[in-house]
């Protein structure tokens, strides 16, 4: 929002605060969680993942949440959740119009 105040575009500080919330603990803990999920996790998980992506504000939910989900289909397929995959596939697509812009 004052990135312009500093002398620094609201591009780069958006991508300085991506990649900082790529390397946080919070982000390490995720990957490990999303790696061993199993059907019964995905079941109550996917349709909570979609209520976020609606009412996501900050950026790094905004963008979090869609890396995470494209995280989850490796295990959807391997537990045949295909409409589950429907669902992730409309929690992505938020993140990509950010990533977009």
């Amino acid at each position: 929002m004052h990135a312009g105040n500093v002398g620094i575009k609201t591009d780069k500080l958006e991508s300085l605060r991506i990649a900082v919330a790529k390397d946080s603990p919070m982000w390490e803990t995720l990957d490990i969680c999303i790696k061993i999920v199993d059907k019964n996790s995905l079941d109550l998980l996917v349709p909570r993942l979609a209520q976020m992506v609606r009412s996501a504000v900050g950026l790094n939910t905004r963008l979090g949440l869609p890396v995470q989900s494209y995280s989850l289909y490796p295990q959807m397929l391997h537990f045949s959740l295909l409409q589950s995959c429907g669902i992730v596939h409309f929690c992505l697509i938020p993140g990509l119009v950010l990533l977009a812009s």
